[in-house]
């Protein structure tokens, strides 16, 4: 149904039934989609959604995860989710023990960049993209999100996070993957760097194509963006050339 109503959708966020795919979907069962109201419209229910209290989310979300290991048993799930970066207050209170790895991006990078993808989720509901109106909300969320959880962190402490440049991942993955196992004392001996290095040799096909976006189609001011974002930028040493 999505590739009927936006076969683009392929290019920026390939899915198919039996592969892989981000765990927002363990957040459907509670109706508790954080960006669904950008596609939708469903602006006042987002709203009622991001004042309560969402514990009770997370307990969900951790039934479905136990259900999980029950079906595969494994000793640690490595789970990836832009969503989660909402929640995180939550997700800490629920998984105590959880490790979190926060990779950051140039934020006129990555705004354009979703602003595609909810713009494309739009059409399917709308039948056309408000570009620009897309543009303005994706800005304001990815700002308020940033802010708010480096006003947690300050109140929480950065032991349970590790932060890495979105560069810097990509550079060099199997270093990347021990750093973090490092930073929180995770075993990572010669045989978990080889099965990643061969994992990351193998053919991937879930590139059909290549996902083409700019600040410029939703509106967006690359200046405006970066001295919104100072704070953050500068917090985490972020590239924003």
């Amino acid at each position: 149904m999505i590739r009927l109503g936006a076969p683009e959708m392929s290019l920026a966020h390939d899915v198919k039934a039996d592969s892989k795919e981000e765990c927002w979907i363990l957040l459907a069962n509670t109706l508790a989609l954080g960006n669904t109201d950008i596609a939708t419209g469903l602006h006042q229910w987002n709203k009622w959604l991001m004042a309560m209290d969402r514990s009770w989310v997370y307990e969900d979300y951790k039934r479905m995860l136990q259900i999980q290991a029950h079906v595969t048993p494994t000793k640690r799930f490595v789970l990836k989710c832009p969503s989660h970066l909402w929640n995180l207050e939550f997700i800490l209170k629920i998984f105590p023990d959880a490790c979190v790895v926060w990779s950051h991006r140039n934020p006129v990078n990555s705004i354009a960049s979703f602003c595609s993808l909810m713009g494309l989720g739009r059409r399917i509901f709308f039948g056309h993209i408000d570009a620009e109106l897309v543009g303005e909300m994706m800005e304001a969320r990815f700002l308020s999100g940033v802010q708010e959880i480096m006003e947690f962190r300050q109140r929480v402490g950065d032991e349970r996070f590790y932060d890495i440049n979105f560069e810097t991942l990509i550079e060099d993955i199997p270093r990347a993957v021990m750093d973090i196992k490092k930073h929180f004392d995770l075993p990572h001996g010669k045989q978990a760097d080889r099965e990643v290095r061969e994992y990351l040799q193998r053919p991937r096909g879930d590139k059909p194509g290549k996902h083409i976006y700019g600040p410029e189609q939703f509106g967006l001011d690359r200046d405006a963006i970066i001295d919104r974002f100072g704070d953050y930028i500068e917090r985490f040493g972020i590239y924003v050339k």
